[in-house]
């Protein structure tokens, strides 16, 4: 049954599409498959005959942003794709159940920011990744943004986030004309994400937690958060994003906490 306040203009997918990925088609067939319709539009500063084809394949607009400055350039274009009050970024990798979208808007309150999803994880086969301990933890912080009464509060939103970025980035849908012009653009690229929920987290309004697995998230060799693990780039990030919440020797001792989780995902 249709939320008495749903009208067929609420949401929209955007896919935010990079290069050639092979797991494009799946991502555009779950978003289609939605017990709610929503809108879907691909978003991409990478053109090419692949994303086209399966756009023209399957009757979706793409939309080219034209400043090819990395990721967070690439969520910011797409979050003010929309045109609609509710956008999910989709990432092009991942595959969303059929009643996400319907869920998100039953959830929404009229003060919501964001809100976000649980999820399961999947390698490149779509085969599930048993939850490790970092991911049980992640989880564990989340819990009280599900309580209505308290999910506004600025303590609760920066606790949900403070010990580490719980939140799933794909899973996320926003509120779009409450977002600033650049939320994720700047100088990070793995912890774009992570930066954005904390800025939101300083601004009024709540992060709505919906506990119901919705969505995968797939976990594979070329993803970017892999890519920067390998690299050693991501310890340093995560250092810039504990210092916002805690002093320096708590942060440092967090970030080699963390240091140690990311090296059982390298070899995975």
């Amino acid at each position: 049954m249709k939320h008495k306040n749903v009208s067929e203009d609420m949401h929209t997918f955007v896919i935010c599409a990079y290069k050639e990925s092979a797991f494009l088609e799946a991502c555009i067939r779950s978003v289609l498959e939605q017990e709610y319709p929503s809108r879907v539009l691909i978003a991409t500063s990478t053109p090419n005959d692949h994303i086209q084809q399966l756009a023209d394949r399957f009757g979706i607009p793409v939309i080219e942003n034209p400043k090819q400055k990395g990721i967070g350039y690439d969520f910011d274009f797409a979050m003010h794709a929309g045109h609609t009050p509710l956008v999910t970024v989709a990432h092009q990798d991942d595959v969303y159940d059929p009643g996400f979208s319907k869920q998100v808007i039953e959830a929404w309150q009229p003060d919501t920011l964001i809100a976000y999803t649980d999820y399961r994880e999947i390698d490149g086969d779509g085969a599930d990744i048993p939850v490790n301990r970092n991911l049980r933890i992640k989880k564990m912080l989340l819990f009280p943004t599900r309580f209505r009464s308290i999910s506004g509060l600025r303590g609760i939103k920066r606790s949900a986030i403070a010990l580490g970025n719980g939140i799933c980035c794909p899973s996320v849908t926003f509120a779009a004309e409450k977002m600033p012009k650049r939320l994720f653009s700047g100088k990070m690229k793995s912890n774009v994400d992570w930066s954005a929920w904390e800025i939101l987290s300083r601004k009024k309004g709540r992060f709505t937690y919906i506990p119901q697995t919705l969505m995968s998230h797939r976990i594979h060799e070329e993803a970017t958060t892999n890519q920067m693990i390998r690299d050693h780039k991501r310890t340093a990030e995560d250092l810039a994003m504990f210092r916002r919440f805690w002093p320096e020797w708590i942060a440092k001792r967090l970030c080699a906490f963390y240091s140690k989780a990311e090296d059982t995902v390298s070899k995975r």
